[in-house]
Parts: structure tokens; sequence; C-alpha cells
């Protein structure tokens, strides 16, 4: 799998069919044949960062880019907040009941058994995803 379109398609799966093993290694297998893309949009973001460091005067923000950083960091906020709590509640559940041995080290299908409570891969999917737009922050 390598389109965004089948990315998309698994992502949705997930958010539908939370222990879909298929869904997350669809995921799992984007990740893996695209690997150019992070590697992309660091390159671009270095790049980016050294060639502009002194062209950019300091402290001369405007108040519609400071509302934009603000607006911004709130998504990445509410976003990481859904995602801890879906990942939290089903990995406490699942610490309680199989132990933290098995939360930390067992293997996917095995730890999807216990993914039933909700987004728990779909979330974690969407968090190592948007590292690549993080870039920006």
């Amino acid at each position: 799998m390598s389109s965004i379109r089948d990315l998309a398609a698994s992502l949705a799966q997930l958010g539908a069919s939370y222990q879909d093993l298929d869904a997350f290694a669809g995921v799992v297998g984007f990740c893996r044949s695209r690997w150019d893309i992070p590697v992309a949009f660091t390159a671009a973001y270095l790049v980016l960062v050294y060639a502009t460091r002194n062209l950019i005067p300091q402290h001369r923000f405007t108040k519609i880019v400071d509302y934009g950083f603000a607006v911004w960091n709130l998504g990445l906020s509410l976003f990481s907040c859904w995602g801890v709590w879906h990942m939290s509640r089903t990995l406490l559940a699942t610490a309680h009941t199989e132990g933290l041995y098995f939360t930390v080290c067992a293997d996917t299908p095995s730890l999807m058994k216990h993914m039933g409570r909700g987004p728990c891969m779909q979330a974690l999917a969407l968090f190592c995803l948007s590292k690549i737009p993080e870039l920006g922050d």
C-alpha cells in the first residue's frame, strides 16, 4: 500500500472497527513503504529554518499570526487530549487484567484484542502521522 487514499481508507476502517488488524497493517504498510514523505518534509523544514533564520525580523508578528498559532496549538492540545483519553482508558484496563508486562511487551495482534473499547489504534496511528505537520509548529 503506498497511496494516500489507501491510508485514509485504513484509518477510516480503524475508526469503524477498533480491532481490525488488517486496517492497522495497512497503516503500518503505508508507513513502511512511504518513509520518503517524512524525510522530505524534514529536509525541507531544515532548509527553510536555516535559510530564513536571518531574514525574519524578531517579534514582528501581527495579531493574525498570533491568533493562527493559538488556534493551531489549541487544535494540537484537543487532539492530544482525545488520544490520551482513548489510550489511557484502554491501557489501564488492559494492564489491570493482563499486567504491565503484557501491555508493554505483547505483539500487536495480542494487544489489539483488548482495543475494542475505543479508537485506540486509530488514535495511535494519527498521533504518529501528526508529527509531520507538527514540523510547522
